[in-house]
């Protein structure tokens, strides 16, 4: 099977934007195209994924509606990230 790397990550990122995939169904295609990982950089508003074979596909998001706040306050997270993860917040 050839893989479409660039288009897989897309989907994804789309999907994800959209509210069409939720986080575990974009994790599985990304796990079952056998990419290493991404990364999200809310700053930059870009999106890397990682492959096996050491490249990266980098790919604009949607800008974050809020600024990031120059450091980590975790007292406003309302949930664990596990619970967003697991569509559960």
């Amino acid at each position: 099977m050839t893989t479409n790397w660039k288009d897989l990550a897309r989907a994804t990122l789309e999907g994800s934007e959209s509210g069409a995939m939720t986080f575990p169904q974009s994790l599985r295609i990304l796990i079952e195209a056998s990419f290493d990982g991404y990364a999200v950089d809310l700053r930059r508003s870009t999106r890397t994924y990682y492959m096996p074979n050491g490249e990266t596909i980098e790919l604009e998001t949607e800008p974050t509606p809020t600024p990031v706040a120059e450091s980590f306050d975790a007292s406003l997270n309302p949930s664990p990230p596990s619970d967003l993860q697991h569509g559960r917040a």
